[in-house]
Parts: C-alpha cells; structure tokens; sequence
C-alpha cells in the first residue's frame, strides 16, 4: 500500500475507535447507576361543585306554602336536610331549618291567642321534633299545658262537656255515652246547648249521636268552629 493511501484511510480509523470508546464508556456508565426516571408533575383536582340551587328553591316554596314538616318527601325540612347531606354547613339551608322552627313557634302562639291551647301543643310539638333540646320550645310547650289544663277546668265549672283530641279519633262507647248522657239531662231540662268542634264533620257528628240518645228529643242549639271540642249548655230558647 502506497503512503499516500494509509494517510488517506487512517483518519477513518481513528474516529471509530474514539466513537467505540466512547460508547464502552457510555455503557459501562449506564450498568453502574441506575436510570433515574422523571415523574410528571401531579396536578390538583378541584372536587366539582354539588349544584343545590334547585333543592333550596324547592325548600324555600314549600317553606312559603307552610309545607314544613309535611307531607311526607315533600316538605321544606326534608329538602333543607338533603342540601346538608350534599354541601354539609351550608348556610342557606341552616337557616331555613331555623325559620322552620320560627313559624312553628309563630303558629304556635296564634292559637294559644284564640285559646286553642291543644292545636297549639301541637305546633310546638312539631318544632321539637326538628329541635329538640331547643329550651323556648320546651318553655313555650309547657306553658300552653298549663293554660289548656286551666282552660280545661274552666269549661267543667261552666258545665261543658269536654273531649280531648284522642276521644275524637276514636269516637269509641265511652265517648258516645258521654254524649248520650249530656242529651238526657238536656231533654229532662229543656235546655239548648252549644256544640264547639274543631271541623264541620267533627261538629255534625256529636249533634248526630245526640239525636240518636234520645228517641224523639231534638236537641236545639247551634255549632260553631273552635278549641277543644266541648259541648256547652245555654238556658231553654
């Protein structure tokens, strides 16, 4: 071979043998450290929102419409305690269970000014089942029970007949022969009375058990809405 053609070729030679070095090291670099992998960067996820702005409008309608407690699945309460369970310390729906409670007590009162002591127990009786260690509920309860039992013993003075709300549920014997000895002494009398019933069909139904006590006895008197139901004795008309 001619001198100029090893000048030529030994560049050539030259450069692989630098690039297989280079590669043994390059090797022998990866088998002594491990491989560092590069983790993606980790990126915060916000919850999605619970969207509740239909349950509180659905709760604020029945709230107006005093759909407080009832009827059942449909009633302000319910819808107020669903937007809690899916945005727990919301506000809006802590508050309304509040006015709840509110009109409960409101309702409350207005019938203890009309005397109806037993309509009232029973609204606050229902703000108690939604606050139940609410310490003017309990106050309040026990204030209509005394104002009723006072009412209670009034009316006996007076000589009415006084039903309580279970006797009207039940409409049993016991209450009918209460009715029909009432009607006796009324037709031994000839006294008029006054029947004081919580609904029409409530009203109509003692005047029909007092003409049924005495054959051919038509007690003469007059019905009218209120609290508790009683029958009242007024003189002869």
């Amino acid at each position: 071979m001619s001198r100029s053609a090893f000048m030529t070729f030994m560049p050539v030679k030259i450069v692989s043998m630098t690039l297989l070095v280079s590669a043994g090291l390059l090797l022998s670099g990866c088998g002594s450290q491990p491989q560092q992998v590069i983790a993606e960067p980790k990126v915060a996820v916000e919850p999605a929102r619970v969207d509740v702005s239909g349950l509180l409008w659905a709760a604020e309608r029945a709230l107006s419409d005093d759909r407080l407690l009832t009827p059942e699945h449909d009633n302000a309460y319910d819808r107020f305690r669903a937007v809690l369970l899916l945005d727990s310390g919301n506000q809006e729906a802590e508050a309304g269970i509040q006015q709840i409670v509110v009109r409960y007590m409101q309702l409350g009162r207005e019938a203890a000014s009309r005397n109806e002591y037993s309509l009232a127990k029973r609204r606050i009786s229902k703000a108690l089942r939604v606050l139940p260690d609410n310490p003017e509920l309990v106050r309040l309860y026990q204030e209509f029970s005394k104002q009723q039992a006072a009412q209670r013993q009034q009316l006996k003075q007076d000589g009415a007949l006084v039903f309580s709300v279970t006797e009207m549920r039940s409409r049993d014997e016991q209450v009918v022969e209460k009715i029909s000895g009432l009607t006796r002494q009324m037709a031994d009398s000839g006294e008029s009375m006054l029947i004081v019933a919580r609904t029409d069909e409530e009203g109509r139904w003692i005047y029909k058990q007092m003409r049924k006590a005495v054959a051919g006895f038509r007690p003469r008197g007059d019905i009218k809405l209120g609290s508790p139901t009683r029958i009242l004795l007024k003189p002869p008309i």
